[in-house]
């Protein structure tokens, strides 16, 4: 799985609960591990790849202030076809679809052993 680095205006926790994946965050990659917990700012670019076999088990808390809770369950509701239609679109979601020589690629066999 690949995600392109973004912004969100909110900040979020993001805790590790099972498995690895690699954390890109300010050009700066990571290696995340089951417990490990990252604090992403509000406006900060964030994107993830997950180069393993395994699958990895993130819960990201999402501090959303006071907004609506019937607006974030309708964002939840019709993200699925936004994901779907981006991806139809060309955005890449998996590595298999980057470059060799991305970075992400490059970075995820440093990781394999």
């Amino acid at each position: 799985m690949y995600c392109d680095p973004h912004t969100h205006p909110t900040e979020s926790l993001i805790y590790t609960a099972k498995g690895n994946w690699v954390l890109c965050s300010e050009g700066q990659r990571h290696l995340m591990a089951e417990g490990s917990l990252f604090f992403m700012p509000p406006d900060i670019e964030t994107g993830y790849e997950v180069p393993f076999d395994e699958p990895a088990t993130i819960l990201i808390f999402k501090c959303e202030g006071k907004k609506d809770p019937d607006e974030f369950l309708t964002y939840l509701s019709t993200l699925k076809q936004k994901l779907e239609d981006h991806h139809n679109a060309g955005e890449p979601f998996l590595l298999s679809e980057l470059p060799e020589s991305h970075p992400a690629r490059i970075f995820a066999k440093s990781c394999k052993k």
